[in-house]
């Protein structure tokens, strides 16, 4: 029994010294399991916190040498666009340098181009003025006697055939007298034809003298005669108007040596008809005062005649 007692203390020390070797071995692994989770743990850490700060510089990078240059760049083009330039920036030698560079050189195109726009439409402006100005001279001198620097027949025809139809509609009559310089071959004949544009210049500035009260229209209708074309007016009014022509005319004492009254005189001829421009009546009306104008003559010059058209023209 003591053999066996002695047997199992042996066993039971064996086992118990087993016991603490092999938790001698477990806590000894288990403390270099521990070191290495937490070393692992440690690179984990150390190497996510480099990640992060990687990361953060890397949008720190973005943010300010790439986003807040494109931004800005952005900002710039919009203002160019809106009509407030700003400088561009062209500072650095990356990608967006050149996005940059290539929006200056498209800026620097598009202002060169909208300043030869603006020279070539001041160019323009400047030629239509002058076509304008041209167009106005021409227009007048088309339309303006050269010597006299009245209507000429072109301009008189043009304002009887604008103004005609408004009398018709309005049924007011039209009268027309046709003025002839008299004897005013022999003043040419003996003082010469440069002075005898001076005699009609003259003419023609007191009939204007006469003529501007009223509405109608004075012409120099070809040679030494004048035509004028009063509007609603009564016959006994157009004789009085060509009464008042004559004396303004007898009043103004051109000197005149070869003539009965030895100063310039003129004969007229007037007509008046109340329904006017229709089936060529003006035509009628410019002979009747034609007629009245031969008939003045035939009385003798220096006086006027008046006819009345009665029937329908």
């Amino acid at each position: 029994m003591r053999k066996t007692r002695l047997q199992a203390q042996r066993l039971s020390s064996v086992c118990f010294d087993f016991y603490l070797l092999v938790k001698a071995r477990v806590q000894n692994t288990s403390q270099k399991h521990s070191q290495l989770i937490d070393r692992v743990t440690l690179q984990i850490a150390l190497f996510s916190s480099a990640f992060l700060g990687l990361i953060g510089v890397a949008y720190w990078f973005i943010r300010h040498y790439i986003v807040r240059r494109l931004n800005r760049l952005s900002f710039v083009m919009s203002q160019h666009a809106i009509g407030h330039p700003e400088r561009i920036p062209e500072d650095g030698n990356d990608e967006i340098t050149v996005i940059s560079k290539t929006f200056a050189q498209f800026v620097a195109a598009n202002n060169l181009a909208q300043d030869e726009a603006q020279r070539a439409k001041k160019v323009a402006e400047k030629a239509n003025e002058r076509l304008r100005e041209l167009n106005t001279i021409l227009h007048q001198q088309s339309n303006t006697d050269e010597l006299t620097q009245i209507p000429n027949r072109r301009s008189f025809f043009h304002w009887l055939n604008t103004t005609g139809p408004e009398l018709v509609s309005k049924g007011q009559s039209l009268s027309i007298a046709m003025i002839d310089v008299d004897w005013f071959k022999s003043y040419n004949d003996h003082y010469g034809h440069q002075a005898g544009d001076v005699c009609l210049h003259q003419v023609a500035q007191l009939l204007r003298g006469v003529t501007k009260e009223s509405s109608g229209m004075l012409a120099r209708y070809g040679g030494e005669e004048f035509i004028v074309a009063i509007p609603d007016i009564s016959p006994e009014q157009a004789n009085t108007f060509g009464q008042a022509i004559l004396d303004a005319i007898e009043h103004a004492h051109i000197p005149h040596g070869y003539s009965p009254k030895h100063h310039i005189t003129v004969s007229i001829g007037v007509s008046t008809a109340y329904e006017v421009c229709a089936d060529h009546s003006c035509e009628k009306l410019i002979s009747a005062a034609d007629q009245a104008l031969y008939e003045a003559k035939a009385l003798g010059r220096a006086s006027v005649v008046s006819l009345v058209m009665k029937d329908t023209l």
